[in-house]
């Protein structure tokens, strides 16, 4: 239990789990450390201590996965991200980008090439 604790102390570590769930699966006391992690995630506003650029950005993508419209513009206009250069897309207002590279969006959207025939 103390590792829990230890673990929920530093937002970074519950932050950093892609709650996969194999600690959950492991443990040899049979703790649910995933769906503890899960829990205290929900949890970090409460405690003051979510972050304010991911608490945005998820507030963006509920709109953006809430309206088809949105949705379908935003996916024929993502290429144009391609075409931004890798530091301004590397800024603080991403919070994601930290640690991580930032994807390559392909020219033509999935749903674009089935209704084509191009996949099948």
């Amino acid at each position: 239990m103390v590792l829990i604790w230890a673990c929920f102390a530093t937002r970074k570590n519950i932050l950093a789990t892609t709650l996969c769930n194999s600690c959950q699966t492991l443990c040899p006391a049979k703790v649910n450390l995933g769906d503890q992690i899960y829990l205290w995630r929900q949890q970090l506003d409460d405690f003051g201590t979510a972050n304010p650029e991911k608490k945005l950005m998820c507030k963006g993508m509920s709109t953006l996965y809430g309206s088809s419209g949105i949705y379908n513009a935003a996916t024929a206009m993502a290429p144009l991200a391609n075409l931004i250069p890798t530091p301004l897309m590397n800024i603080k207002l991403n919070p994601w980008a930290e640690g991580h590279n930032m994807m390559k969006f392909p020219k033509e959207t999935f749903h674009s090439m089935w209704k084509k025939g191009k996949v099948k």
